[in-house]
Parts: structure tokens; sequence; C-alpha cells
């Protein structure tokens, strides 16, 4: 699990920079885990800094990069269809929230990307690799 920071720092891209991608990830407090959120975005840093308002900290788990904002909305609808049995609704309205297990959605989401630009690229996985491998 890695921050948006950690992915354009990866990636030597500035902060401003976009990035399209379908991600999953999840909130964090004190040691508190929020349920899992798959969505998509165009700029990681953004999210992260969003997503960690009011004390929480965001992890990605997985950072699926793409080549267009096209492609985002086309793999989170699918994705939304797929993931329909697991999807749970947020106390204030919240959306893409799933009661899952992450292996078992990162397997969706790579099918569904793969489906759509044939390559995966996770980000996230990518910059795990290294570390285990230094």
């Amino acid at each position: 699990m890695l921050t948006g920071y950690d992915i354009y720092q990866h990636l030597n891209l500035k902060q401003t920079s976009t990035l399209f991608g379908i991600y999953i990830g999840k909130q964090e407090i004190d040691g508190t885990w929020g349920p899992l959120k798959i969505g998509r975005c165009s700029n990681a840093v953004a999210l992260q800094r969003g997503r960690s308002q009011g004390g929480a900290n965001w992890w990605f788990f997985s950072y699926y990069v793409v080549p267009n904002r096209e492609t985002t909305w086309v793999v989170e609808g699918d994705a939304k269809d797929l993931l329909k049995a697991y999807s749970i609704k947020g106390a204030q309205r919240q959306r893409e929230l799933y009661d899952m297990p992450i292996v078992q959605a990162r397997l969706i989401l790579e099918n569904l990307v793969y489906n759509q630009t044939n390559k995966i690229i996770d980000v996230v996985d990518q910059i795990l690799t290294l570390h285990l491998h230094k």
C-alpha cells in the first residue's frame, strides 16, 4: 500500500501531472480501516489529498495506468456492473465502496483493464516489487 506521492515520485511526475488510472484503495485512521474503494482518477496526488482530509490516511493498493479519461469511464462502468454484489452504501452516500478481498478486486480490475488496453500497468505493484528486490 502506497500513497499518491509514492506513485508520482516513482514515475518522476510533477504533483500537477495527469496520470489516468483505475485504483483500489482504503482510508485508515489510527489503525481502523474503511471499506475498499474502487474508482477512477486523473491525478493520484490530488486524490490522495482529497481522501486524507480530516486526519485519515489514504492508501493505494493498486493503481492501474490507462491511456486516457475515456478508458477510466469504461473500466469503472464495467467494474460497477461486475462488482454490484459486493457494493455497500456509505453512511454519507459514498459510492464505489465494496466489501470484498483486495486480491479478488485486483483480479477483476486487471481483466477489465487488459480488455481495454491490452496491458496491465499497476504502479503500486511495480514499486513494491522493486523494493522487494533491493
